[in-house]
């Protein structure tokens, strides 16, 4: 298995005292077997450069003391690790508030772990070396060699919450350096996987839980929230999500964040029985409009057709229409109903099918919201009322949400390059052209 560096944070309390008075009273004499020094002597303004042969691989943050940094050796060749130093900035200053020499070597293609003398013990057994320096995730923090940031994260000269209450693992195709932008270094989280707090299962490997390709096909549906019911009773007494899924059929599409679909007429939550129109707005005595959760697509309705929504609505209805299956999961612990009430709120999976773009997911569960973001056809991806629970293979769905969106972006699909080929873009209005090949909308 190999090393890391973790740089593990102190409580709130010691965080202020090393604010105002420097570096806590001496660990133990365990910890203090490899312990960073305090360098006074490089606290100014640094410069940036791309030349360096170790970067961060990992951001860990756990409960209490627990704070965590790792470093990785890219290149085919061992490294001096005196070269390097850790900045920490806990204003928006570019003048570092700490700095900590690093010593050792760094092995080929490996990590090298500095843990917080404060840690949890089995945190401490991963380590190389111990600090009594803090960390947290609003404070930047940056890898320098020779005087110069090679590597950071967060962003020197801001103070945001760029890691609060999470662990970022690099992606296994990004551990290179990342490109110099106008002379600056900037925190590209594209190139990170977003765990949740206290996800430590990756210290001390650098691995992730997912493929690249599989963090693009987007989350399958685990197949034990089939047996969860899609509702459950709060503490008031009020039905909420519960993470759980219900089968349903595809009634017709309405655009593309919104499809009526068929349910069951009534339910079993928690030995009562609800009826459909319970909990929501019922048509046709069983079909339901299905708000798509985390998403948000232009308007393609009579009357109000959008640039960019016939291409989402064509997008979303043809792949509902070729799945073999179709499931609704609620979001674990969130509202039933969106704002506007009657709508019921989730992710709709199919199994099998193909969409327009010549995907095939034959035995696959795919996520037609995810899908959407990943194709540039949602104007917005909101992600902060998906519950951290609701993960495949150990990644949150708000992580391959937040990365799709980013893909999107990048590739210039959809609204974000791309051409609408329902739009007339000199009269800036729809062009009348039908969608061909259905007639369920």
């Amino acid at each position: 298995m190999k090393k890391r560096l973790l740089i593990m944070g102190l409580t709130a309390l010691n965080l202020i005292a090393l604010a105002s008075c420097g570096p806590t009273s001496s660990p133990s004499d365990s910890a203090t077997k490899n312990l960073l020094e305090e360098d006074k002597s490089t606290l100014k303004e640094a410069s940036y450069s791309s030349s360096t042969e170790v970067i961060f691989s990992e951001y860990f943050e756990g409960s209490s003391s627990n704070r965590a940094l790792e470093l990785y050796n890219f290149t085919d060749n061992d490294v001096d690790l005196g070269a390097y130093s850790i900045y920490i900035y806990t204003t928006a200053d570019l003048v570092p508030t700490y700095a900590y020499k690093l010593k050792g070597t760094l092995k080929a293609k490996s990590t090298y772990v500095i843990v917080g003398h404060e840690a949890d013990e089995a945190l401490i057994e991963k380590a190389d070396a111990l600090s009594t320096f803090t960390f947290q995730g609003k404070q930047s923090i940056a890898l320098v060699k020779e005087g110069n940031i090679v590597d950071v994260l967060g962003n020197i000269g801001f103070r945001t919450d760029w890691g609060k209450d999470c662990t970022f693992v690099r992606k296994v195709d990004h551990l290179l350096p990342e490109t110099l932008k106008d002379n600056k270094l900037l925190f590209d989280t594209y190139s990170w996987i977003k765990y949740n707090k206290e996800y430590s299962k990756l210290l001390g490997n650098v691995e992730n839980t997912v493929t690249p390709e599989e963090l693009l096909l987007g989350p399958q549906l685990n197949e034990d929230w089939l047996e969860v019911p899609f509702a459950k009773y709060n503490s008031s007494k009020a039905l909420i999500g519960s993470g759980g899924t219900i089968r349903i059929n595809l009634y017709r599409g309405i655009d593309g964040d919104t499809s009526y679909f068929h349910f069951p007429p009534s339910f079993v939550f928690d030995g009562n029985t609800v009826k459909l129109s319970d909990i929501a707005d019922v048509s046709n005595g069983d079909v339901v409009k299905v708000r798509y959760q985390a998403i948000d697509t232009t308007e393609s309705y009579p009357g109000n057709i959008e640039e960019w929504g016939y291409p989402a609505k064509e997008y979303t209805t043809k792949l509902l229409h070729s799945a073999k299956e179709l499931y609704v999961q609620t979001n674990l612990d969130g509202s039933l109903q969106d704002s506007y009430g009657g709508r019921i709120m989730g992710f709709v999976f199919c199994y099998g099918g193909q969409d327009i773009k010549g995907n095939d997911y034959t035995g696959r569960y795919v996520m037609s919201n995810f899908l959407t973001v990943k194709y540039g056809l949602s104007e917005k991806c909101s992600v902060e009322d998906i519950s951290p629970e609701l993960q495949w293979k150990d990644v949150p769905y708000s992580s391959y949400f937040t990365n799709a969106f980013e893909y999107a972006k990048r590739q210039g699909f959809g609204l974000f390059g791309e051409k609408d080929p329902y739009w007339d873009y000199e009269k800036n209005e729809y062009n009348n052209k039908k969608i061909e090949g259905i007639d369920y909308f």
